[in-house]
């Protein structure tokens, strides 16, 4: 290979490690990316082997020390981009993983809830038939519990806000208990009504409730 022929290979080279630096490679499949680093890598090694070859000529073109330099600065870039690359990658599904594991959890932690609350329903329902005063208590209580889900599909909001309406019925308790126990069912069934749509995707809705 004469002078003009290798610095030609040498740019086609030269072109590709910069196109590779440019590109988001995380956002491309991995064995697509893989494959052009490879393809590169084996390139800068043909070059590296032809150099070794032109060094032991007789009449070895005088751009030699350039040419050497030249590749084996690409080949060390190269091999820096790999190294992110893959680093990249490991933290990409390092992330997913945690994601999945988030989801999960919430997942999990929703159906417990769920399970919680329709325990506690069916408790306080079965309290609620027995008083005339709970029924009309539910009725009147309405109005205060609506304020909980209005607006809200964040089990946070809803909480922080359910504090603030199991603060009023604190009050209410020592005249009354079965005016709690009334209110409290429905901030259960408000609750409920907070996640119904996420949790029917989930099937996790219970079937009790409309």
């Amino acid at each position: 290979m004469c002078a003009l022929q290798f610095e030609e290979s040498l740019l086609r080279a030269s072109q590709e490690l910069a196109d590779l630096a440019a590109t988001d490679l995380l956002g491309q499949p991995e064995s697509h990316v893989l494959q052009r680093i490879t393809r590169l890598k084996e390139q800068l090694s043909h070059l590296t082997r032809i150099l070794v070859e032109l060094e032991v000529s007789p009449d070895p073109p005088h751009e030699l020390p350039m040419f050497k330099y030249n590749v084996e600065s690409m080949t060390a870039d190269l091999e820096a981009l790999r190294r992110r690359y893959i680093e990249g990658i490991k933290q990409k599904e390092l992330i997913e993983k945690k994601e999945e594991l988030a989801r999960v959890t919430r997942l999990r932690t929703q159906a417990s809830i769920i399970d919680r609350l329709e325990n506690v329903c069916s408790i306080l329902s079965t309290e609620a038939a027995r008083s005339e005063a709970c029924l009309y208590a539910l009725q009147d209580s309405t109005d205060i519990l609506r304020c909980v889900s209005k607006g809200h599909d964040d089990i946070a909001t809803a909480t922080a806000e359910g504090r603030d309406c199991i603060k009023q019925i604190d009050g209410i308790e020592r005249r009354d208990r079965l005016i709690i126990r009334s209110l409290f069912l429905l901030f259960c069934l408000t609750a409920l009504m907070i996640f119904r749509k996420r949790l029917k995707r989930v099937h996790l809705y219970p079937p009790f409730l409309p």
